[in-house]
């Protein structure tokens, strides 16, 4: 008699939501559905379907569906299972030669890198907002400044889980060298009703930030999926009675907002106030000033982010292990957010070879770099998700060698950036 034939991609994912994680509204499952916005699935259930179908299913989950931007439908998660492309060595490579010729002939074309900058990648809600007052005056580029961001503070909270954001964290060495950077004034304001009058009466030239949770303005999109989402947006006047403007420049949205909802929103008791971000006076940076700030900010001696999701780690599946290995998925289940701002390490790449007059052939090698480093701790989300799922705290040590790995080509990517410094100030 002929075996049954062995169930689909398909069908085996319908059957673990509907069956294993008993997920509801299940009767909009079809290829052309979205995973957000018809099957209510967010990034903690699809980190559980992966889990279950790589676990119990025998489907080795590729890389590319580590990457929720990529996958809107059912479909395009079904169409990153294959062949992996990403690899899985993470040794730093030989740096490549550098073209000078090329370099020039580049800047003289404004081709390649020295074309026209790309829209930036969403990395931090904070940078982005004090950023964008500098992108609206003509000789100042922001993009040095991304260098304080792969390494900005985090927070482990005392069950162990890591937190992109926490009370207390008031983001006071961003302003600083804003500030002494580029000239602006950042003033902090505590009260919610004089920063909606700021943004509703605004002066030329400065802008209303303010801290927000994005869980209480259902109208927006929260991409991360948590309760509560603090994250800092613009505001500014509206031509209709009782809204005002909502910029959320990090995520690339603005669209009127009663200011009713943004007053609740910013009641939420896990934010606080804003911020005056005063451009009147903004400047380039001098290159003594910006030379020390890439080395006062690019450390090759810590990698905090590196060195707090080992101790995740050893917390929950360590031989000293105080947490149950049960609770390491939700202890990095905010890993994703402060993944993303590793990619801060291309603009700052890419200011480098503009000002150096580098070509784009040994620019891509680092933006390559920078992926790989990017989908690497992905690809560490995953398998703390596995190692739970598995119940084989034994499996650890594979982990910590993958994390040790990602420690090494960061380290690689932190040296480019210090020889770029270097040789920036030779040139000065």
């Amino acid at each position: 008699m002929d075996q049954p034939a062995a169930p689909s991609l398909l069908d085996t994912v319908r059957m673990v939501l509907a069956e294993e994680i008993r997920h509801p509204g299940m009767e909009r499952f079809a290829l052309a559905a979205r995973l957000r916005e018809d099957l209510g699935i967010d990034s903690v259930i699809l980190m559980e379907l992966l889990v279950r179908l790589e676990t119990g299913h025998g489907f080795e989950v590729p890389k590319t569906a580590l990457d929720s931007a990529r996958l809107i439908t059912i479909g395009d998660l079904l169409a990153q299972f294959g062949p992996d492309q990403a690899g899985t060595d993470l040794a730093p490579r030989p740096r490549p030669a550098i073209d000078p010729a090329a370099g020039r002939a580049e800047a003289r074309a404004a081709a390649g890198v020295h074309g026209e900058m790309p829209m930036d990648i969403k990395v931090h809600c904070y940078v982005s907002c004090l950023c964008d007052g500098l992108k609206r005056r003509d000789g100042i580029d922001h993009r040095p400044f991304y260098a304080a961001i792969p390494d900005s503070p985090f927070a482990l909270d005392d069950r162990m889980r890591i937190r992109y954001h926490a009370a207390g964290m008031t983001h006071g060495d961003f302003r600083d060298w804003f500030a002494s950077l580029y000239g602006a004034t950042i003033t902090p304001v505590a009260d919610a009703d004089t920063l909606l009058t700021a943004a509703e009466y605004p002066v030329n030239g400065i802008d209303t930030m303010v801290m927000v949770d994005l869980h209480r303005l259902p109208e927006r999109e929260n991409p991360f999926d948590r309760d509560p989402f603090p994250h800092y947006a613009l505001l500014a006047p509206h031509d209709e009675p009782g809204k005002l403007l909502m910029r959320d420049v990090d995520f690339r949205w603005e669209g009127p907002i009663a200011a009713d909802r943004l007053a609740a929103a910013m009641a939420s008791p896990h934010v606080s106030g804003g911020f005056l971000i005063d451009h009147r006076d903004s400047r380039p940076p001098e290159p003594a000033a910006l030379a020390a700030f890439f080395r006062s900010v690019i450390r090759l001696d810590v990698n905090p982010f590196a060195t707090g999701l080992r101790r995740v780690l050893a917390a929950h599946a360590g031989a000293r292990a105080k947490r149950p290995l049960a609770d390491l998925p939700e202890a990095v289940a905010e890993l994703p957010i402060l993944v993303i701002r590793k990619y801060a390490y291309e603009h700052v790449i890419a200011y480098f070879w503009r000002t150096l007059g580098r070509d784009t052939a040994s620019f891509d090698f680092w933006a390559d770099e920078i992926e790989r480093l990017v989908q690497g701790y992905r690809s560490a989300h995953f398998e703390c998700a596995k190692l739970a799922a598995d119940n084989s705290p034994a499996d650890t040590a594979q982990l910590v060698r993958l994390i040790t790995g990602l420690e090494a080509l960061e380290g690689a990517i932190k040296a480019e950036i210090l020889r770029c410094t270097s040789e920036l100030e030779r040139a000065a």
